[in-house]
């Protein structure tokens, strides 16, 4: 008799244990399938905002890319300007040829581009998400040349 309570006994507590290890084993894989989960959605909107970086980028891009060509026409006029002085003698001067380059005498080019959207991606720890190496070294190096324009118009 003390030997079947003794099994009925063992039964149990072996009933307990397995049924504690299955609920277990459901959490625990429960737990994994949110985690996996949870990282898929993270690196898509990774991606997704990756991408809305870009695009800010390349329109911000095109806004200094329309400055420093303006920069080019304003200091081809200074050149103009001064190969027409340096051409004709002073004392030939034309008024009105001189009238036209009244933009370039009297006022000077302050160059100014735009860094927001590039700053947002350096301070978003998004660049590190940039696969493409080259891509990210031609931003930098964008940012870099637009930065020493500015530093030789400010002294100009």
């Amino acid at each position: 008799m003390e030997q079947e309570k003794f099994s009925t006994k063992l039964k149990n507590a072996l009933k307990g244990t397995v049924n504690y290890v299955r609920e277990l084993s459901i959490v625990v894989a429960g737990i994994a399938i949110t985690f996996t989960v949870s990282d898929c959605i993270n690196k898509k909107n990774e991606k997704e905002d990756l991408q809305k970086y870009l695009n800010a980028l390349i329109v911000e891009m095109e806004e200094n890319l329309a400055i420093m060509q303006e920069k080019g026409r304003f200091y081809d006029g200074v050149l103009q300007l001064g190969l027409y002085l340096m051409k004709t003698p002073e004392k030939k001067y034309n008024t009105d040829s001189i009238e036209a380059y009244d933009h370039f005498i009297n006022h000077g080019f302050i160059m100014n581009y735009k860094t927001g959207a590039f700053e947002m991606l350096k301070t978003s720890g998004m660049m590190r998400l940039i696969d493409d190496k080259q891509l990210l070294s031609s931003i930098s190096t964008c940012y870099s040349t637009m930065q020493q324009a500015k530093d030789e118009s400010d002294m100009y």
